[in-house]
């Protein structure tokens, strides 16, 4: 008698799922848990407490802190980019050759499954390698080169960067410089005066060193409600559907334009830098 043979797995976007989550933020969790329940690619998901930057050690001490409105700005900006190194590092432990690292309030578009096996398939058979990939993004830094149509309007790109981190996907190949980059939590106070948040270094620095591609208009949107980043009440809702495009002014024409654009970017944040830590000295010495 022949044995039944086992069903093949379902695909996935990445080998692990990590949402991070606030303990004292349930109410986005069970949200997220209910938008998720019936997705198939994101079966097997799983939560990462995310770091209270109010429970950083110097928080609330100088020389960063010195008792102003902004201060806990600040500590949201040092938690969100904590744990985000956080959930790199749980990857590398787990020995995951990818990851999809979510925020817990973001908002899938109507066709998400749909369009996510599309997306599966691209980057399973993606002639060129890639290290990250962004399913949403808030706005686009730098030039934008065109790959693949997925259906309808949506498209993968290659891009320089962008804000926002709601949504994406890193291989292993970026882990450990990755997590040799970041900081800990003995360093972010200085790292956040420098760089203020972890998109903004991303957007950066991530294609310096590595092939980043997006999808665009978003397959994934941001449900803005309140921020503990920001300490108010959030924008409208970020929707896949609504969306922004890849600006038609920032996709060069051809390879060698994108490069060209990208590297005389990367020398214009080369002296941004050099100002920006600058002003994190200023900060030190004045606070936050």
């Amino acid at each position: 008698m022949s044995l039944p043979l086992a069903s093949a797995p379902a695909p996935r976007l990445a080998d692990g799922v990590l949402v991070i989550n606030l303990d004292h933020r349930p109410e986005r969790m069970e949200r997220f848990t209910n938008m998720a329940r019936h997705i198939s690619v994101l079966q097997g998901w799983e939560r990462l407490p995310a770091v209270n930057g109010v429970e950083i050690p110097g928080y609330g001490q100088p020389p960063w802190f010195r008792h102003r409105p902004r201060d806990r700005c600040w500590a949201g900006r040092a938690g969100c980019t904590l744990s985000h190194r956080n959930a790199i590092a749980c990857a590398k432990d787990r020995g995951w050759h990818s990851v999809l690292i979510l925020e817990d309030d973001i908002q899938l578009g109507a066709s998400f499954d749909t369009m996510a096996q599309l997306v599966i398939e691209h980057t399973s058979t993606c002639p060129k390698h890639w290290d990250a990939c962004y399913l949403g993004l808030s706005q686009p830094v730098g030039p934008s080169l065109k790959l693949h149509a997925l259906g309808g309007t949506q498209a993968v790109y290659q891009i320089f960067g962008c804000t926002g981190t709601f949504a994406y996907i890193l291989k292993r190949e970026a882990f450990d410089w990755l997590l040799a980059k970041l900081p800990t939590p003995e360093t972010i106070w200085t790292w956040v005066s420098r760089h203020r948040a972890i998109d903004r270094w991303y957007a950066r620095n991530l294609s310096a060193r590595f092939t980043v591609q997006a999808v665009s208009p978003n397959l994934i949107g941001h449900y803005s409600s309140f921020s503990d980043i920001g300490q108010r009440a959030g924008a409208d809702l970020l929707t896949a559907e609504s969306a922004t495009h890849q600006p038609e002014h920032l996709q060069p024409s051809g390879k060698l334009a994108f490069q060209l654009h990208s590297a005389c970017l990367r020398l214009r944040f080369l002296v941004t830098m050099a100002i920006n830590r600058i002003q994190g000295a200023m900060k030190r010495a004045r606070g936050f």
